[in-house]
């Protein structure tokens, strides 16, 4: 069943398919690229892998990450419910002549996949817009359906940066009386080498289904859930999962508020961190709860 939310994120991005476009090929104006980075994380993982056959993008939006895995001559299936969406990306599938690309419109919970079939399933903008419950499923589906060593990557929103956003998530956290374990556990996050170490953190409880959030990069979703890098290695490991690494995106030198009148100061020290930590990648989690997102590797 279609829940509020789901109806809510079909009919903004079926309306801003262009708009969404322009931001995943980098056409905004110091417009730190999120999309680009969290695609370049997953083609990170599949260039370090040994065989890739098949992949899988969930919530494949334009189709940008698709295309790239296409041109790399590994079959790329594209899945999202915005048709509008699915359009642009196949314009430019056809354009290029790539063979090797195939986008379908319509939920992933419903489009039909062959147990182990896949050597790679990605899903960036995803999980914040569905609930706790189909994200679970998604997980356990997606075992299924990956190969043995097979990769899931997967972006999610990261509550550990609300502890320093300064602005109404900070103080949601405080009045919930969570601000202690969130510190606790970006203090653990900055110092671990292995995500195996945060299984032993005690976490935060995941928001509730009624979590209405403030808006945030323009996108009118009333609820777009967060997690924190704790939850989620948790969640995977029992699913069967090892979480491999962990990868910020979108890392923030200063807070949202100075960033929105200082667009270009922003751009220019989001993007030295990222290139650093790209460059030093044993640094990454050290500026984790910095990012406003991040990245997970998990591995069957």
């Amino acid at each position: 069943m279609e829940t509020n939310q789901q109806k809510e994120t079909q009919s903004y991005f079926d309306a801003f398919a262009k708009d969404w476009k322009q931001k995943a090929q980098g056409e905004k104006l110091h417009k730190v690229n999120v999309i680009s980075q969290r695609n370049g994380y997953v083609l990170e993982v599949i260039r370090s892998r040994s065989e890739n056959i098949k992949t899988l993008d969930v919530g494949c939006g334009t189709g940008e990450l698709v295309h790239d895995i296409a041109r790399m001559g590994i079959h790329a299936v594209g899945v999202d419910f915005a048709n509008e969406m699915i359009k642009e990306a196949d314009e430019v599938a056809k354009k290029e002549n790539l063979s090797t690309a195939e986008f379908h419109t319509g939920s992933i919970f419903e489009f039909p996949i062959a147990d182990e079939s896949l050597d790679v399933i990605s899903a960036n903008g995803f999980i914040e817009y569905i609930s706790h419950e189909q994200l679970n499923t998604f997980m356990a589906n997606s075992y299924k359906q990956l190969r043995k060593n097979g990769s899931l990557v997967f972006g999610t929103r990261n509550r550990l940066f609300n502890i320093v956003s300064m602005n109404q998530y900070t103080l949601d956290e405080i009045d919930s009386n969570n601000l202690d374990r969130l510190t606790r556990e970006s203090v653990k996050v900055a110092t671990i080498s292995s995500p195996s170490e945060l299984l032993d953190v005690e976490t935060v409880d995941l928001e509730p289904a009624t979590r209405k959030h403030t808006n945030t990069g323009g996108i009118e979703v009333t609820t777009r859930f967060q997690f924190t890098p704790a939850q989620l290695v948790k969640m995977l490991h029992a699913h069967g999962y090892t979480v491999k690494e962990l990868c910020p995106v979108h890392i923030h030198g200063v807070s949202p508020v100075f960033a929105a009148d200082h667009k270009e100061a922003h751009f220019n020290i989001s993007n030295l961190l990222t290139d650093i930590t790209n460059k030093e990648k044993h640094n990454r989690y050290k500026v984790i709860p910095y990012a406003s997102s991040f990245m997970v590797h998990a591995v069957k």
